[in-house]
């Protein structure tokens, strides 16, 4: 699915990167052209391509919700849990204040932004609507017994996404674990969905931390 599958070439320690530099130079959450195209290393091509595809009527994207489709569009890295890197590094980008934790509505906030940007980047299903993610997150905490007061810990986040999507052998099923609607088997003419467990590529091995004061743009 373009512009995205080319991201499946990335390792997970490019993409992390990049969850870095928007973090250190804690850019809106609302992006144009030129901070994806930073964001891609002076990519403008794609930044170009990447907001077309999910601003058709505007120029101004979720840049969270692009930075959840990079961390599980990009490779997994090639030791280790692929599911967990990927779910973790798209916790990373939420967690703004890297606190380890996210309140209820940060949470809701990622579950909405990812999924909407996941049906708008495959161009299949219903994109939900605040209140189907609000429901998904009441219901997870309901179930887990957690007070809606109290945040969820990474590792809770990662239980909660798992859970979801146990069995789902790319994106569409992840998007149907979710109760996404409006999905069908795929047209003809039309590219299928890439697989949510993309072959690793060779990983730079690089450990990233996120320093506060970044590199802006040009």
């Amino acid at each position: 699915v373009e512009p995205f599958t080319a991201f499946q070439a990335w390792d997970h320690g490019k993409a992390s990167e990049v969850v870095c530099v928007f973090k250190d130079n804690e850019f809106d959450f609302g992006v144009d052209i030129d901070v994806v195209a930073a964001l891609l290393e002076g990519d403008r091509k794609t930044a170009e391509a990447v907001v077309k595809k999910l601003a058709p009527d505007g120029s101004i994207i979720n840049g969270l919700a692009f930075l959840g489709i990079l961390a599980f569009f990009s490779a997994a890295p090639a030791r280790g849990d692929a599911l967990r890197a990927k779910v973790g590094l798209a916790f990373d980008a939420f967690d703004l204040e890297d606190t380890n934790d996210l309140s209820r509505d940060e949470f809701t906030i990622a579950l909405l932004s990812c999924l909407r940007a996941l049906t708008v980047a495959l161009g299949r299903g219903v994109p939900p609507t605040d209140s189907d993610c609000e429901q998904i997150v009441n219901k997870a905490y309901t179930d887990r017994g957690k007070d809606y007061s109290t945040s969820v810990s990474k590792h809770e986040f990662f239980d909660f996404v798992a859970a979801s999507v146990e069995g789902c052998a790319g994106f569409e099923d992840v998007l149907r674990g979710f109760g996404v609607s409006g999905l069908a088997s795929t047209p003809a003419g039309v590219e299928a969905a890439p697989d949510l467990f993309a072959s690793p590529v060779k990983d730079s091995s690089r450990t990233h931390h996120c320093a506060r004061g970044g590199i802006a743009p040009h």
